[in-house]
């Protein structure tokens, strides 16, 4: 009797079988926005470019013949397209405190984005701290630094920083992965002497050699550009593949109508040196 019970059990359960279809909503691309404008006298970026699915591999989808500017209370700067998807200002330095309104116009749509200009501590200088001599790994040979920084941190809470470095003048920080970013909730107004803060790893087993120069880049940036970035980790770096990793989901920054990416105003100070 027990037998024919279990029998009848799986059978029951193994015939009811329904599928189910997602909506993967592969029809609703939007507009990704990746800018900035900085108190660097230079020309400023802006990237625009279309979402893709989730499951779509392919590169995402340049957009050109947008319209795009950025303005402040007494300017507006028109943005050139030099390539497809890839918008400059003419050379010029944002000041600090003023606010930024990146504005692009695109298939009948318009999209906005705010941010304000926040000054940064001035970086006295740096060193490069070796971590460890120079390894034979597989006929390689991997050099890994760290970046002793000089500054005095601004007293007052309510900063936030990011970090860049770049190599015989070619960043090499530049994905989200890379940046280093923090606020000052512990080092308010501390004075730093060349204390250790970001690391400088053989990057694409390419050597960190004798004679490179090191340039670290600080920039200001706002809290809510910090958890921005937080969360693109979350979404990318941290997620570990397994059931349980949250479901994967779009990052939404400070650009209206719905579009994707961020755009953010910064101060930035700079120093370098050269590996000894």
């Amino acid at each position: 009797m027990r037998f024919l019970f279990a029998c009848s059990f799986i059978l029951f359960f193994s015939s009811c079988r329904e599928e189910i279809d997602f909506d993967l909503n592969e029809s609703n691309p939007r507009i990704v926005v990746d800018g900035s404008i900085t108190s660097q006298n230079k020309r400023h970026e802006v990237r625009i470019t279309k979402s893709s699915s989730y499951y779509n591999q392919e590169m995402s989808q340049q957009i050109s013949g947008a319209t795009v500017s950025i303005s402040d209370q007494n300017n507006v700067f028109t943005l050139t397209e030099v390539t497809p998807g890839r918008y400059l200002t003419d050379t010029m330095a944002g000041q600090i405190g003023n606010t930024y309104t990146l504005s692009i116009n695109y298939d009948n749509q318009t999209y906005t984005a705010t941010s304000t200009l926040e000054p940064v501590a001035p970086l006295d200088s740096i060193i490069a701290i070796q971590l460890f001599d120079t390894i034979p790994i597989i006929n390689e040979v991997d050099s890994s630094y760290s970046l002793g920084i000089a500054i005095t941190e601004t007293p007052g809470l309510g900063d936030y920083y990011l970090f860049k470095y770049y190599i015989n003048n070619q960043l090499e920080s530049d994905t989200v992965v890379e940046y280093a970013f923090t606020d000052d909730t512990f080092i308010d107004g501390i004075q730093f002497d060349f204390d250790p803060i970001i690391p400088v790893y053989q990057i694409d087993h390419r050597i960190v050699s004798p004679g490179d120069l090191i340039t670290l880049k600080v920039f200001s940036i706002s809290k809510h550009y910090s958890d921005y970035l937080f969360t693109a980790l979350l979404q990318t770096e941290f997620r570990q593949g397994t059931i349980f990793d949250g479901p994967a989901s779009n990052i939404y920054g400070n650009v209206s109508n719905g579009a994707l990416g961020y755009f953010y105003a910064s101060d930035v100070s700079s120093a370098s040196t050269v590996i000894e």
